[in-house]
């Protein structure tokens, strides 16, 4: 049974960020006490930092993080999940993990992709890091004094009246349980009446309607990758659709205005390929394919001083090889097994300039590009 240490940020005297007529520390609980509920118990045994808005010390908030990082570590939990609201001009939905990479970024993607889904209309900040004034270590007390795979998920913004006119905590919650099941692979059903909210109160674009599409042309996605495609269009929701069966799932997320967001994933064997069809007719441009079995836990372009490091996750049935495109820039530390399919490989900056990683597996033809890495 997986142990999942719940964190609402704030509490005591702090209460957070304020905006719209509510408190960040009070929405935040409010969010973590429905996970609590949510959390099938035949898999999940859980805990949460605080209950109320009281906190062991009220008066010095600030002492209290440690407090909990120390208790999650005590109890011996698996995940750290804290609960935040975003402040300070923006709009949308982001998740912070470790700088050290990892597990930390499989869970706060899975959180992030999962969140998205159950509350549409908000802009997908992506994930981010925050480093310390050493520029080593990460900032967030929380990621950085937990001993397990840690991520802190900002709920919107809590000062911007678009984020907060459609917030709630009940979806909030299903995205978040969403994401920790699929973090475990532990099979979560989100109710019907929250998948359909995202889907059936939307127009759908006529055939032939006029649409934009944020990329073209063929690129490549590997075997249980995923890509999020951006369609501009006027007239409503555009359907998109593939070409030829069992290459790729798709599935629409959520919208902002006349943008509509959908999660293609890639289910084919290496090398197959389909063309994507938009409001019925043919896209003939863009082309989807399989390119590599191996699945990377980020393909965002890194950047690390020199003597910092990146430990990048990779799933794939047989152990891959990371290779650096520009010898002299980083030092790739080997590949190591993390359990069944699982990889670790420890990337190290050593000179300033930048270089691709990529990833191969014996059989697939050449190597497959991941990510740009920075070294300064």
């Amino acid at each position: 049974m997986a142990k999942v240490y719940l964190d609402p940020g704030h509490g005591g005297i702090d209460p957070g960020a304020e905006g719209c007529g509510k408190k960040e520390s009070e929405c935040a609980l409010a969010v973590a006490r429905k996970v609590m509920e949510l959390l099938p118990g035949r898999y999940f045994e859980a805990r949460m930092s605080r209950n109320s808005q009281n906190i062991p010390d009220n008066n010095h908030p600030n002492s209290d993080l440690n407090r909990r990082a120390r208790e999650a570590n005590a109890w011996g939990a698996d995940i750290y999940v804290s609960i935040h609201l975003n402040a300070g001009g923006g709009h949308g939905i982001e998740t912070l993990h470790s700088v050290v990479g990892g597990k930390s970024t499989v869970l706060a993607q899975d959180i992030q992709t999962a969140v998205l889904a159950a509350c549409p209309g908000y802009t997908d900040r992506g994930l981010k890091t925050q480093l310390s004034s050493d520029g080593v270590h990460d900032r967030v007390c929380v990621i950085r004094e937990s001993a397990m795979p840690a991520a802190l998920v900002e709920c919107g913004f809590i000062d911007n009246p678009a984020d907060m006119s459609h917030w709630n905590a009940d979806k909030f919650a299903q995205g978040i349980t969403a994401g920790i099941c699929k973090y475990f692979c532990v099979a979560y059903n989100v109710p019907v009446s929250i998948v359909q909210s995202n889907v059936s109160s939307l127009a759908l674009a006529p055939a032939g309607a006029a649409y934009k599409l944020d990329t073209t042309g063929t690129f490549a996605l590997c075997y249980d990758g995923t890509y999020q495609l951006e369609a501009a269009c006027a007239s409503g929701r555009p359907i998109i659709s593939a070409g030829t069966a069992g290459v790729v799932d798709i599935t629409y997320t959520h919208h902002d205005g006349s943008k509509y967001y959908y999660t293609l994933k890639g289910t084919g064997t290496v090398g197959q390929a389909t063309g994507l069809y938009v409001n019925k007719c043919k896209y003939s441009a863009l082309v989807v394919k399989i390119v590599s079995a191996c699945k990377s836990d980020t393909t965002q372009d890194l950047q690390r001083a020199v003597g910092q490091y990146y430990t990048v996750g990779l799933t794939c049935p047989t152990r891959p090889a990371v290779t650096d495109g520009t010898g002299g820039i980083v030092t790739v530390a080997g590949v190591y097994s993390n359990g069944t399919g699982k990889w670790l490989c420890p990337i190290v900056a050593v000179h300033p300039g930048s270089t691709g990683i990529y990833t191969e597996v014996p059989g697939e033809g050449s190597p497959v590009k991941r990510f740009e890495f920075k070294v300064v």
